[in-house]
């Protein structure tokens, strides 16, 4: 691969953090009463994002989701 002088090839591993979501079970209510926008790829539409349709509380959070921090990148993959 041939790239513009002074620029150094690194591993994308080296240079960013992956890390993958959960969702809270949609049975329990509890999880989905709060005030944190929950992204999904169904929010996914646009180059910024701003607010979701979804919210989910603080215990839906620690049941496995994710806290994006403002300004973060995400990125959808499906399998």
């Amino acid at each position: 691969m041939k790239v513009p002088n002074g620029w150094k090839i690194k591993c994308l591993e080296d240079l960013v953090q992956f890390s993958s979501g959960g969702t809270p079970s949609k049975s329990n209510t509890s999880y989905w009463q709060g005030n944190i926008p929950w992204i999904s790829a169904a929010t996914m539409h646009n180059q910024e994002i701003f607010t979701s349709e979804l919210f989910i509380s603080q215990e839906g959070l620690t049941v496995g989701s994710k806290l994006a921090n403002k300004n973060d990148l995400l990125l959808l993959v499906r399998g």
